[in-house]
C-alpha cells in the first residue's frame, strides 16, 4: 500500500516538527489531525497519493461544514516543501475569502472535546 506509506511519512514529518498527530486506524483512510494546544487542523493525502493537503477543522455546521480546504486536493504540498506555515494555516478560523461566514464557525474548545466526538473514535495518536 504505497499510499499509506507516503501518508505515514507525512504524519511522521509533522510529528517531528513538534505537533501532536492523530491518524485514522483504518489503513484505507489516509487522513489525520494536527493538534497544537487547543488548535486543531486537518490533513490528508492528495488525490494522486503523492502530496499532502490541509484544511481547517471546526465543529460541524450547516453553513460552513467541518472546515475549509487550504490546499488543493489535486496538488498538495510535497514532503520536502512542508513547513510550519502550511500547518499553521490549518488552524485559522476562515480563509480571507470567506470572512463573512466567520460567525458560523465554532472551533473545538479543546483537544479533549474534539477527541471525545464519536466521529473521531477510530483515531490513534502517533
Amino acid at each position: 500500500m504505497k499510499a499509506r506509506k507516503v501518508f505515514l511519512e507525512f504524519a511522521d514529518k509533522i510529528k517531528s516538527m513538534g505537533y501532536e498527530v492523530y491518524i485514522s486506524n483504518n489503513e484505507y483512510y489516509n487522513y489525520g489531525y494536527i493538534i497544537e494546544g487547543n488548535k486543531i487542523g486537518y490533513f490528508q493525502l492528495d488525490n494522486w497519493g503523492e502530496n499532502i493537503c490541509f484544511s481547517t477543522c471546526n465543529k460541524p455546521s450547516p453553513n460552513v461544514g467541518t472546515g475549509y480546504a487550504i490546499t488543493d486536493k489535486f496538488g498538495g504540498i510535497q514532503l520536502t516543501n512542508l513547513t510550519h506555515e502550511h500547518i499553521q494555516e490549518s488552524f485559522m478560523v476562515t480563509p480571507e475569502w470567506d470572512r463573512k461566514n466567520a460567525t458560523f464557525v465554532k472551533k473545538w474548545a479543546s483537544k479533549e472535546e474534539f477527541l471525545a466526538n464519536h466521529f473521531n473514535k477510530d483515531l490513534a495518536q502517533l
